[in-house]
């Protein structure tokens, strides 16, 4: 079983626009049914489990990318402990944010 981990989570500021697809990709954000037009770049620091931080991507939309300091976040460890990357992303929360 996964554990929670608490950790924060710092945006890095690199972007990269989401391409064009006959699949759309949904915005990370717990629903949120935008499409994601951006990734953007975070890294996760807990000096337990990952002393050197952790870099992952994250698809937003317009308007969650611009939540800032609103957006929470869940992470969990990933069950086996020799594995990279050893956080896995369960849910992004959006407070405060009129979608």
């Amino acid at each position: 079983m996964e554990l929670e981990v608490k950790a924060d989570t710092i945006f890095t500021g690199r972007t990269n626009p989401v391409a064009a697809s006959s699949n759309p990709v949904r915005c990370t954000v717990d629903g949120c049914l935008h499409q994601a037009n951006q990734s953007y770049e975070v890294t996760v620091t807990n000096n337990r489990v990952v002393p050197a931080g952790e870099t992952h991507l994250v698809l937003f939309c317009d308007t969650h990318s611009k939540a800032g300091d609103t957006l929470k976040w869940q992470w969990s460890k990933v069950p086996d402990a020799t594995a990279s990357p050893r956080l896995a992303l369960n849910e992004v929360f959006a407070v405060d944010t009129a979608v």
